[in-house]
């Protein structure tokens, strides 16, 4: 009952996975490394499970299932709490915000009103990350709408760079913060993805 409560109802069909592209991507790409490893028809079959995609939920699929559900909740609850954290950060105390963080120095004096306004996104990020952590159906749209605002943001990033507006010294430094909230959404996006890929086969 009180997994019940945390995770909510099973997946249902209409969470519709058009947020989940990179995960299908990633699903071929196992699938086409594991042919190739294959070998020709009538050769001896080696074994597969190192090259088989990692989010595979494989023979104990009762046990597996549920630690995948699990790890994708505990990723978006800690993702969440960040982002939402970082946000209030921002908007209630946007001075000491920019002091305490060098890495934005580099983009011109502080303002206020710029940076509550990236506040009021970070905290709606978070928002969704933990919507998405609590209630399974509609878990695509929630996490894949912070996805697109935060790996679009770390986009941009990524063209400062090849424009030269920072250095890729800058670019190293601000990664962690960047790229590691997208790359964890993308991580509880694919294992989602397997999750649901599973309902819809039963």
């Amino acid at each position: 009952m009180a997994v019940r409560l945390l995770w909510g109802d099973p997946l249902r069909k209409a969470d519709a996975p058009w947020f989940c592209v990179p995960a299908a991507v990633a699903e071929i790409a196992f699938d086409c490394l594991a042919s190739i490893a294959s070998g020709p028809s009538g050769a001896r079959q080696p074994n597969l499970e190192s090259v088989r995609s990692p989010f595979r939920l494989g023979s104990r699929s009762g046990r597996n299932e549920r630690a995948m559900r699990a790890t994708v909740g505990i990723l978006a609850v800690t993702l969440g709490l960040l982002l939402l954290v970082n946000g209030a950060w921002m908007l209630s105390m946007p001075d000491d915000w920019f002091a305490a963080n060098r890495i934005v120095w580099r983009t011109g004096p502080v303002n206020d009103h710029f940076i509550r306004d990236v506040g009021w996104t970070y905290a709606f990020c978070g928002t969704l990350c933990l919507r998405g952590a609590v209630q399974t159906a509609g878990r695509s749209y929630a996490l894949g709408t912070a996805a697109i605002w935060l790996g679009g943001h770390a986009v941009i990033h990524l063209g400062e760079v090849t424009s030269g507006v920072c250095s890729a010294s800058d670019f190293w430094r601000e990664s962690p913060f960047v790229w590691g909230p997208p790359l964890i959404i993308a991580v509880a996006l694919v294992m989602h993805y397997r999750l649901m890929r599973r309902e819809w086969a039963a």
